[in-house]
């Protein structure tokens, strides 16, 4: 903030600290929080710019927007209160591939996002040794994982540092302005632009992994993305992992429910129930081995393979 008037600046730091943001250490003297610093990482700072330019109007138009559909359940993903607060014909990722900084600031975002929630990778959660490696042979040319829809890598790198020595190739997936976006990738990952409702070149990979993709889409759209990837998938051989939420029927957790509201608003679709999950997989050609789940349903893990 070069050159900015001493007494805004004063105020303004006097109500930062007064808020929690920064420490108060004496009279117009500061020092900075575990928030701040994290605050300014653009990797967890961006989601408050992405969401400010690309989520507010629509969270704000909501209401107009429900009394204008006489409060029916939003249902495309073209037709939403994104599209009546934006003004725009275009779904959500399509206006956001279309404003660069919107786009590299949701890709930070979601890299952020998982940061202190439960993940599938730890020993804790769900068998990786056991589930995906014993007694299949993963040659180093054999695809262990596509991450499909997989933004900029954060998932693998995770999946790197918390099992560095995992066979097989570890592959990439996301449109192409995203995959530019994402240049420091671990030697070990490939990179790859596709888009998931076309056909998914990569065959008999023993993982295909979806985060958070499917909550984003409504179940027309995801039956496709499904098919796609059971198109591809080997029997007996190829699992396909969903990591997600799934909504309890009683005493669901407000963070399931908010981001309900939000995927909602932003491209009319929805977080599911495990009926929900079960209707929509068992329609794909898929048939769930078990749900893994930790907290309430927050980022549970799918384990389906083919039916």
């Amino acid at each position: 903030m070069t050159g900015a008037d001493p007494l805004l600046l004063s105020r303004l730091m006097k109500h930062l600290a007064a808020m929690g943001v920064i420490t108060e250490h004496a009279c117009d003297q500061y020092l900075p929080s575990n928030l701040s610093q994290a605050l300014a990482h653009p990797k967890y700072a961006d989601g408050f710019p992405c969401f400010a330019k690309g989520a507010m109007n629509a969270i704000y138009g909501l209401p107009e927007y429900l009394a204008r559909i006489n409060y029916r359940n939003p249902g495309s993903g073209l037709d939403s209160p994104f599209q009546f607060a934006y003004g725009t014909t275009k779904h959500w990722f399509e206006w956001a591939a279309e404003n660069p900084p919107v786009l590299s600031q949701f890709g930070n975002h979601m890299s952020a996002y998982h940061q202190g929630r439960p993940s599938w990778m730890d020993p804790d959660f769900y068998p990786i040794e056991d589930n995906l490696l014993t007694g299949v042979d993963i040659k180093p040319h054999d695809v262990l994982l596509v991450d499909v829809g997989g933004s900029l890598g954060h998932d693998l790198e995770e999946l790197l540092d918390k099992h560095p020595t995992i066979p097989g190739r570890l592959i990439l997936q996301d449109l192409p302005a995203v995959i530019q976006q994402a240049r420091n990738y671990n030697g070990r990952i490939e990179p790859m632009a596709h888009d998931f409702f076309s056909v998914q070149p990569v065959k008999g990979a023993r993982v295909y992994y979806l985060h958070s993709v499917l909550h984003d889409w409504p179940d027309k759209d995801c039956k496709l993305i499904l098919q796609r990837i059971t198109a591809a998938m080997t029997p007996g051989h190829s699992k396909l992992l969903i990591n997600e939420n799934v909504v309890p029927d009683v005493g669901a957790d407000w963070q399931i429910t908010a981001l309900d509201f939000m995927v909602m608003t932003l491209v009319k679709a929805r977080e599911r129930n495990q009926q929900d999950w079960r209707r929509l997989l068992e329609s794909a050609g898929l048939r769930i081995l078990k749900i893994w789940s930790h907290e309430n349903g927050i980022e549970s893990l799918i384990e389906c393979e083919l039916a």
